[in-house]
């Protein structure tokens, strides 16, 4: 949150302030021209309205969108009259200017009537005024701002929700409710999930990614994800309980019904460190062929209609036990025009390779495929991060992904671990825990391990601070830290 003066903010505005938000468009209908009252709704609900606020009242507004095409767009943007000129309006460009650098805009558009004095307000924050263009009743001024990406890269920690539909709602209701409904982070903004879950699963989460938060039975409001992910489900067929040929039949299935996520992981045969050196080649060419076959049987799914802000992405995963294998999948994918892989041959350990390891050998797979697909202006996805401290090494061997994803904080949780931001994990049961606990948080604070009995006790706190451990990781290696 930004501070312009003394208990004034700048937030992600929450269904309860609709009703301001409509006010004060309403009050601006001359400047805004008339603005709809359900796009208005499923913009906030959809994390694209910032407010600020000055002792619980709302004095001013923006609604912006951040697109795929690398631009952001501000909609409208009001601030009360008699909060105009101390800072208000800016900090809520600012707070758009971060968003859309977050998802990697490189630009900001808006337009505006050139009869109004806002016009004056924006070339005073840096916009350029690019072209005048006739509006439906009066002519109006294109302004843009060139983005400078942030020094560090941003992190997109995508999080893995595999249990079924009830358990999804337990985590995020508990999750938000420890916040007291206003936590500093939104860990749901990004979600991962195998196709191969269960229906309910889907259709909640198909649900709430479109807005209907009412399906988690929260007595709340809460934000939608701004992205969901589709995982191929190999993990199945690594462990045995499918075969490859199934998990393709079913996906293809899955892939042409479910049309509403944002990416879809193309069919993976994965490795293991048992596999022998002639299965790890014969299941990286088995991967590449048949996500070319999808991408040519799905390619309704990967084109994008006309007048639609929908455009779903398939990605293609990357496996190999050498660099020439994982080079020659990068630059087959790049043929292929996938513009978004995924690395997913960790060294396994475990019953039935299921734990992800972050070898030597990993590290410097990883660090050809983020070359090649630098060279290629390739989006980089890494699977299975198993805590944070797997951040922090990759992060040491500037190894930087656009994205990543994990269900490490709730398995560790389940087993009675627990992390800590740039710290090892540790068992709840070792007597030096409460030691751990005062020494290693480097300034964590979670209202989930305020209590270390409780946290001996209650999975769901295991589960819930670990997830904000992640979390605040992400933060720090965000910010730069």
């Amino acid at each position: 949150m930004r501070s312009i003066r003394r208990a004034t903010k700048v937030r992600l505005a929450r269904m309860d302030d609709f009703g301001a938000v409509k006010e004060l468009a309403d009050k601006h209908r001359h400047e805004l021209g008339f603005v709809r009252l359900s796009v208005l709704e499923e913009a906030i609900k959809g994390g694209r309205v910032f407010v600020a606020v000055n002792s619980s009242s709302v004095i001013g507004f923006v609604h912006f969108r951040c697109c795929k095409d690398g631009h952001a767009t501000i909609y409208e943007i009001v601030v009360a009259p008699m909060w105009r000129g101390v800072g208000v309006g800016k900090a809520l460009v600012n707070a758009v200017i971060e968003e859309a650098r977050r998802e990697g805009c490189s630009t900001l558009r808006l337009k505006c009537p050139i009869d109004l004095p806002s016009n004056g307000f924006y070339h005073h924050i840096g916009f350029q005024r690019v072209r005048i263009e006739q509006g439906k009743k009066r002519s109006l001024a294109v302004w843009e701002l060139v983005l400078n990406l942030p020094c560090a890269p941003s992190w997109q920690f995508f999080v893995g929700l595999t249990s079924d539909a009830s358990q999804i709602r337990a985590l995020v209701r508990r999750f938000f409710e420890g916040y007291n409904r206003q936590p500093p982070f939104n860990p749901f903004e990004r979600i991962i999930v195998s196709a191969l879950a269960e229906r309910t699963t889907l259709r909640l989460l198909k649900s709430w990614r479109l807005g209907d938060s009412s399906v988690l039975n929260c007595q709340f409001e809460v934000p939608s994800p701004k992205s969901l992910m589709f995982d191929s489900g190999g993990y199945q067929v690594q462990m045995g309980k499918i075969g490859y040929d199934e998990l393709c039949r079913r996906l293809q299935e899955i892939y042409e019904r479910e049309t509403w996520a944002d990416f879809y992981v193309l069919p993976d045969h994965v490795p293991t460190s048992r596999d022998a050196d002639f299965e790890v080649e014969w299941k990286v060419k088995e991967t590449l062929t048949m996500g070319e076959l999808f991408l040519r049987r799905l390619s309704n799914l990967f084109s994008v209609p006309q007048n639609s802000t929908h455009a779903p992405r398939p990605i293609g995963v990357v496996h190999g036990r050498t660099i020439q294998q994982v080079i020659y999948s990068v630059r087959k994918w790049h043929e292929l025009g996938v513009d978004y892989i995924a690395f997913g041959s960790f060294g396994t350990s475990g019953p039935n390779g299921s734990v992800n390891m972050l070898s030597k050998r990993s590290l410097k797979l990883l660090r050809a495929i983020v070359e090649e697909a630098m060279a290629n202006e390739q989006k980089l996805h890494i699977f299975g991060i198993g805590n944070p401290t797997y951040l922090l090494k990759l992060h040491e061997n500037n190894i930087i992904p656009t994205s990543f994803d994990s269900t490490g904080w709730w398995k560790a949780g389940g087993f009675g671990k627990v992390f800590f931001p740039s710290s090892q994990q540790w068992h709840i049961t070792r007597k030096s825990i409460a030691m751990s606990l005062r020494l290693n948080a480097n300034g964590h604070d979670c209202p989930f391990c305020l209590e270390l009995t409780i946290l001996r006790r209650c999975r769901w706190s295991r589960v819930l601070h670990n997830l904000v451990s992640f979390a605040e990781t992400v933060q720090k290696l965000t910010m730069g830290q």
